[in-house]
């Protein structure tokens, strides 16, 4: 089996030894092409109109834009009878509710998602795929289409525009990622399920929710994907400390060396760890396991031929070191040390610039929604006001908790505060009005639900 599976991955690899990922091991969407990856200029807008689409099994129609949505709407609906002046002034009031200041798609319903443009240049490549990611990975058990296909409003000039705007075509896909973290997975079910009793909540927010545990499942994976055998849990979040906005940065502060600072250094080397997770993988047979895994099923499943397989390992890591002229390394025959000679030779065997430009993937989210530049700290991760609130929200959920039981629910979804931040929550909260001192615990403070 393990010979057959080493030609699989030289074939896939190619007469190059190209470093082709996402085949068997498909765990996140990042791209290594500049002009595919994602700026977040239009924010999470294209993103979640794909998503929509997928989620609805509708497919995005090339020839539409917001310009001539209206002149469409119109055109549709043959039960209007009036002037053409008539015409004209709806065709104004339809324009002012669908479209905004700034020329973009208004929202008013949750079905108008469906038709959230992608952008009109190659980071369009980019959003299908985190759109693709977010669908597979947060919603495989989630039905969403009672969500994005219903178009029953009570507003007179929302039926209008529901009723009449043109149908997209069918499109069904496979799921394609695997979900490494049900951790995550858990919590933003329990939060969507939540926040849909919300529908304007949810579809006021829904780009800064589907952000958040965007970053929250990549920046957590790069980070475990980094950490030691006897360290990584893949049933808990590690430890990743935000600042407030209007927090100062101290140098004592924990957010400065186990803040940003730890997905930065785990983003560094993330394409060749993938690409090592990739290789294990299609020689084992498996799909989307870390190496502590592969290395307990070689340990533990009678399945699996230990001694064949690290056989195996250490012919391809020779052939490839072979190929790429890369020099010969002499590794004992047991597994941490065969996979630690199979990264350092894909670490030299990858162009730096490759690297860089996936790493910058998490990078561009982050700058986007989730880091701020601290002087000589350079970039920390950071919670505006918004975020807050909008976490605060979905932690609560519709009765008041402790306050020590908010900050454990923060840390459910990945945010970590050291004590000083935790004192600048209690004043912001206090500010909202949502602290309520008076409960049957005497002192206890409780946070009050915002929903």
């Amino acid at each position: 089996m393990y010979e057959e599976n080493l030609i699989h991955l030289k074939n896939q690899m190619g007469i190059n030894l190209t470093h082709v990922i996402n085949k068997n091991s498909p765990l996140l969407p990042f791209v290594t092409r500049e002009p595919e990856r994602v700026k977040f200029n239009n924010g999470f807008d294209g993103i979640i109109g794909e998503f929509a689409r997928m989620s609805s099994d509708k497919e995005w129609n090339d020839d539409f834009s917001i310009n001539n949505l209206v002149n469409m709407i119109l055109l549709k609906n043959n039960r209007i009878r009036c002037s053409d002046k008539d015409k004209e002034h709806l065709s104004k009031l339809i324009k002012d509710h669908l479209i905004n200041e700034n020329n973009e798609l208004n929202i008013l319903h949750p079905h108008l998602f469906l038709y959230l443009p992608l952008s009109d240049n190659l980071q369009k490549v980019g959003e299908k795929r985190i759109a693709e990611f977010i669908n597979n990975i947060f919603f495989i058990d989630i039905d969403t289409k009672e969500f994005f296909d219903n178009k029953k409003s009570n507003q007179v000039m929302i039926k209008l525009i529901l009723d009449n705007i043109f149908e997209l075509s069918e499109k069904h896909r496979d799921s394609k990622y695997i979900s490494v973290l049900p951790f995550v997975c858990e919590v933003f079910k329990e939060d969507w399920l939540f926040a849909r009793q919300h529908e304007n909540f949810l579809v006021n927010n829904l780009e800064y929710i589907l952000a958040y545990y965007y970053f929250y499942y990549c920046s957590q994976f790069s980070v475990k994907l980094q950490q030691n055998y006897d360290v990584v849990n893949l049933n808990e979040p590690t430890e990743i400390y935000y600042l407030l906005d209007s927090e100062k940065a101290g140098k004592t502060r924990k957010s400065i060396n186990n803040g940003y600072y730890l997905i930065k250094r785990a983003n560094e080397d993330l394409l060749v760890r993938i690409n090592v997770i990739e290789h294990l993988n299609i020689l084992a047979g498996t799909h989307g396991l870390f190496p502590f895994q592969i290395n307990s099923l070689l340990e533990n499943d009678f399945n699996y031929d230990k001694e064949e397989y690290l056989k195996t390992l250490n012919e391809w890591v020779n052939f490839y070191n072979d190929e790429k002229q890369l020099e010969k390394t002499n590794s004992p025959m047991n597994f941490k040390s065969l996979e630690k000679t199979l990264f350092n030779s894909l670490n030299q065997g990858i162009q730096q610039a490759i690297k860089s430009r996936y790493a910058k993937n998490l990078e561009e989210v982050a700058k986007k929604y989730f880091a701020k530049g601290r002087g000589p700290h350079g970039l920390m991760l950071n919670l505006n006001k918004d975020m807050l609130y909008i976490l605060t929200a979905l932690c609560v959920k519709k009765d008041k908790i402790k306050l020590n039981d908010l900050f454990k629910e923060f840390e459910y979804r990945g945010i970590f505060f050291d004590r000083y931040s935790k004192e600048e929550v209690i004043t912001i909260l206090n500010n909202w009005n949502l602290i309520d001192k008076k409960s049957d615990s005497g002192d206890a403070q409780y946070v009050k639900s915002i929903l």
